[in-house]
């Protein structure tokens, strides 16, 4: 080996640690992103009242509860009890979440599209229609507000 190879050698090693590196982190950011939009999919396509995340752990908690605690039949049963309140309470909150979250991002569109031109509101409608469905979400178009005084109604 000579002197001159060496410096050349070292240089496509650090190279390619580089570039192992960079597409190391790529892999890793696409994985991710790819895990968290299905995730985010998943659970806005879900149903307010399928089970949920909570309802997984109560169930977990309650199995634990009493291998843990060596709860008697009747300690278990008024966990058991218990926790199936704290569930359908935490669902109830869950489905008026979505109730709320539906309304928010209703409410939320039509302002927009108040505050837009009128020959921009379909081109409007049309982008937030997608975006949401991209989600996963689908989401009623809301009514074309009436026209305010002195607009052209849109046709």
């Amino acid at each position: 080996m000579t002197p001159s190879t060496v410096p050349s050698s070292r240089w496509r090693a650090w190279l390619a640690a580089l570039l192992i590196f960079v597409f190391g982190f790529g892999a890793g950011v696409t994985c991710s992103v790819v895990v968290g939009v299905r995730a985010l999919r998943r659970a806005v396509r879900a149903p307010a009242t399928a089970p949920g995340l909570f309802d997984r752990a109560i169930e977990r908690t309650a199995r634990d509860l009493e291998r843990e605690l060596a709860l008697t039949p009747e300690q278990a049963a008024d966990v058991q009890r218990e926790l199936a309140q704290t569930a359908a309470h935490l669902r109830a909150l869950r489905v008026q979440a979505a109730i709320d979250m539906r309304k928010e991002m209703h409410g939320t569109i039509i302002r927009l599209a108040q505050s837009l031109p009128a020959e921009k509101r379909p081109r409007f409608r049309e982008l937030v229609r997608r975006r949401i469905q991209r989600i996963g979400y689908e989401l009623e178009t809301p009514p074309e507000p009436a026209p305010e005084a002195g607009e052209p109604p849109h046709p």
